[in-house]
């Protein structure tokens, strides 16, 4: 196994974990609330999995591949996931920055490890550098879309309007990245997949209150 490949691979969790863990040394409490947003990550994708598999089931594999079907698990995807922060956030009342970011970090840095990093691993010889470093930069971005989703839905916690918000934000970031990489391919979809990274992290930390 090409020890740059792996490396390359290994850079969609460790900017996450080394900012967790950096956290985590000021306040434990971070490292917590850290694999608390893991859990909830698994959750929301373990209760979403059942209405992804049976549309396959009952029309076949191809559907998989089409525009309406990304658009389809793009809102189940906003649905489960920012509903199952909200539920999360409520319970655990996140105090201060450093918290908040830690749930959006455990989330994202979970989701890395389950759909990127532990399925590429072992075809990893197949994969080239920068089919890797494509991969991992679009994890980070999602992890940082992630990051400002835990920020929108804390503020949600006095304004409950503002989960539809997180709900129609998630939506349409993973429904614009699946059209733009079906139409355009994966470079395309990496630079849009960042843009709209920053375009909410950086606005829901500003606006953080």
């Amino acid at each position: 196994m090409n020890p740059i490949s792996v490396l390359v691979a290994l850079l969609s969790v460790l900017p996450a974990l080394l900012i967790l863990a950096y956290l985590g040394s000021g306040r434990r409490r971070c490292l917590y609330y850290g694999l608390l947003g893991a859990l909830g990550w698994a959750l929301a994708f373990g209760m979403r999995i059942p209405l992804i598999t049976l549309p396959i089931s009952l029309l076949g594999p191809p559907l998989a591949l089409s525009i309406n079907f990304a658009l389809y698990t793009s809102f189940l995807a906003g649905l489960f996931e920012e509903f199952t922060r909200f539920a999360f956030i409520h319970s655990l009342k996140p105090k201060g920055m450093r918290e908040v970011a830690s749930i959006g970090l455990g989330w994202g840095l979970f989701e890395a490890l389950v759909v990127y990093l532990i399925p590429v691993m072992p075809s990893m010889g197949l994969s080239t550098p920068m089919a890797l470093l494509l991969g991992a930069i679009e994890r980070n971005s999602a992890t940082a879309i992630h990051v400002g989703l835990s920020f929108v839905v804390t503020k949600a916690l006095k304004n409950r309007w503002l989960i539809l918000t997180a709900l129609l934000a998630h939506y349409l970031v993973d429904a614009i990245a699946s059209i733009v990489l079906r139409l355009h391919g994966p470079l395309l979809a990496e630079l849009v997949i960042s843009l709209m990274a920053l375009a909410l992290l950086i606005p829901s930390i500003l606006s953080y209150k």
